[in-house]
């Protein structure tokens, strides 16, 4: 797991923002924005598009978009944008 990836966690799109020595801390993909989620690297696998990992310009462009509905989500959108 790197900063920035992004995995599938449950059905939901999960984009890597912290990692921890037990929990992952990234942001997800809600209908109304974004919120931030805590999860364990044994319930995140890769998104793939087109048989490659999914490209981080890709990523950057739907963050741009998406609102982040707290603080923390607010922050760690700011970091993965800079």
């Amino acid at each position: 797991m790197e900063v920035g990836q992004v995995c599938w966690m449950h059905n939901r799109v999960f984009i890597v923002g912290k990692i921890g020595s037990k929990w992952i801390t990234g942001l997800v993909i809600n209908a109304d924005g974004l919120s931030t989620l805590k999860s364990g690297p044994q319930d995140l696998t890769p998104a793939m598009y087109k048989g490659k990992p999914y490209p981080p310009a890709k990523m950057r462009g739907h963050l741009r978009k998406a609102r982040a509905l707290t603080k923390t989500a607010k922050k760690i959108r700011k970091e993965l944008l800079a």
